[in-house]
């Protein structure tokens, strides 16, 4: 995505709580961070936004948001790019529960995936041929 599809797409028609180019930077910054951890299999999470509202306002408006991050299960690089309701001060992260809630699901993928490592090396191992040795002991 180029820089002009970015803050088309953050911004949209709205003039405040908006992207700028340097958001954009930071943008493909974290992309890129992003696809060398899920290379490597490792967890990235980042989630940026323009800012909520002031609580005594009280009414509901939108926010530019962008947020990248690697698949907890098929470790590939998830962004997202636009703008999300709010009404408050707090934007609403872009996982379900924010940096923590991702880094528990990272955890638990990955605690998963060695039970599946662990499990297929005790099938080949109990569907490995007998060695020779075995076979002369079991006569």
């Amino acid at each position: 995505m180029n820089k002009a599809e970015f803050l088309d797409l953050a911004n949209g028609r709205a003039r405040t709580r908006t992207f700028d180019e340097g958001d954009y930077d930071d943008y493909q910054l974290a992309l890129a961070k992003a696809k060398r951890a899920g290379a490597h299999c490792e967890h990235f999470y980042r989630c940026e936004d323009a800012g909520g509202v002031a609580n005594t306002y009280g009414y509901m408006t939108t926010t530019a948001r962008w947020t990248v991050y690697v698949s907890p299960v098929s470790r590939e690089t998830i962004d997202s790019v636009g703008r999300v309701t709010i009404s408050s001060r707090r934007v609403p992260c872009g996982w379900k529960g924010g940096e923590r809630a991702y880094l528990r699901a990272w955890f638990e993928a990955r605690a998963q995936d060695k039970m599946r490592e662990k499990i297929e090396q005790m099938v080949d191992r109990d569907n490995a041929p007998a060695s020779e040795g075995d076979q002369t002991q079991a006569l």
